[in-house]
Order: C-alpha cells, then structure tokens, then sequence
C-alpha cells in the first residue's frame, strides 16, 4: 500500500478540522454528551479514501478521561490479555457503534477507495481501538495519527498490528504527549513511528496548552510534515 506526505498531510488536516483549527468547518460530527467524544467520516475523491478521524483532547470532560490511566482488559490473544487506557477505551466505546454505522457504509460506497483512520493525541487511541473493534474491515485500511498518546500493552500492539498492518504514528520530537506512559506504566508504542525534527516555523498556535508541549497540531506536525520528501518512504508497504 503506496503512502505519500499527500496522504499524511491530509489526514493531518483532518485533524485540524475537527480540532477547529481550521477555516472550514466540519459536518456530520458524531459525538458523545456522555463522554465528549467526537468523530467524523469524509471522502477525498482526489486520493481516493474514506477517512474517520477521531477528535484529540478539547472539552474540560476529555481530561477527565485522559487521567483515568489504569488498563482494563479488552480481550486476550494467545492467552495473554490485552490491555488499554480505561478512559481512552471509555471514550472509543462512546461512539463506536455510530462511527462504525457510517465508516463502513461509506467504505461500501467506494469499495476500490483506501479506508483511513485518523487521529491526534487522545484521538490516536480513540481511532486505533476503533480499528481494533471494527465488526469488518475494508480491503485496504491504515491508520494514520499524530502526537497521541500509548493506547495499550504490548499484546494490545500485537494485536492491532494483525488487524491493521499499515499503522504510521508520527510524533514530534519535543513532543511530551507519547512518552507519558512509557517506562513504568507498562504501555507500548503501536505501528511504525516516524518521527519528526522540530521545525523553526512559527505558525499559529491555536491552543496554548498544546503549543507549550509542542503538542500543537498546526504548529508543531503541519509544518515538519511538508518538509518531508514527496514520497515518506519507498520502502513503506
């Protein structure tokens, strides 16, 4: 499966547009009252994909959940259970049924499209327990994300990875969001990580919390990635 910096791009603009960090907003929002969770799920006939891009941390109710860091079970895989975030898995569960109503519908519309799901920060986790969760898959799937946070164990990673085998997670160096649960916690980056340098750019920090963890969509993921070579990498199948 060819991925190019067009097709991250993208899936970063999303990002944006669901964040509100963007001119054009977005339609067909779903969401949760109970947990503030957000999602949506477009078509761009120009790279020929389905995305549904999951919503990061906006509403006071989403830190809430983001420091509900103990692991709950999910399901096991060889024996050995599978373990995530509870407050990301609460939120993931909060709209999973009406997400997964539209994304398949809409995969089933343009089955020779590419499905994508998308994510920044509390959004990666959102979107990857979503394509762990999804009753079927389109023929082509990745998962595309920015600066999120771990999700999961390592039997959590092992697990998605046979689900979705094309998962690229791009995080910035100074970014302090993905490393919070290493070490201790027992959590596990998933898929191919691909870093980005920190760029000189001075873009326009929309949130000032994010721009201060260099966690900022805009500033921070936006300008590196339109640095990077037409194609991300020959070698990414």
């Amino acid at each position: 499966m060819n991925f190019t910096k067009q097709d991250a791009l993208a899936s970063l603009y999303l990002c944006q547009m669901i964040g509100g960090d963007t001119k054009e907003k977005p339609v067909g929002i779903i969401s949760s009252r109970c947990t503030s969770a957000a999602g949506m799920v477009t078509v761009d006939h120009d790279l020929k994909t389905v995305t549904a891009t999951f919503c990061g941390s906006k509403e006071p109710k989403d830190f809430v959940y983001d420091a509900k860091s103990r692991k709950v079970t999910i399901g096991y895989l060889s024996d050995e259970p599978v373990r995530v975030h509870e407050g990301f898995n609460e939120q993931s569960l909060s709209i999973h049924d009406a997400m997964q109503v539209v994304f398949l519908k809409t995969c089933n519309l343009y089955p020779q499209y590419t499905g994508v799901i998308s994510g920044h920060s509390l959004g990666k986790s959102v979107g990857e327990l979503f394509a762990l969760r999804l009753r079927e898959l389109p023929d082509q799937i990745r998962i595309v994300t920015f600066g999120g946070a771990l999700t999961g164990n390592r039997q959590f990673c092992d697990y998605l990875r046979v689900r979705v085998p094309h998962n690229f997670c791009f995080y910035n160096e100074q970014d302090i969001v993905p490393k919070l649960l290493r070490g201790k916690f027992s959590y596990e980056a998933s898929g191919m990580q691909i870093e980005l340098k920190e760029s000189k750019h001075q873009g326009h920090p929309v949130n000032v919390a994010a721009a201060l963890f260099n966690h900022d969509t805009h500033r921070d993921y936006w300008q590196p990635i339109s640095e990077l070579p037409g194609k991300l990498n020959e070698g990414i199948n």
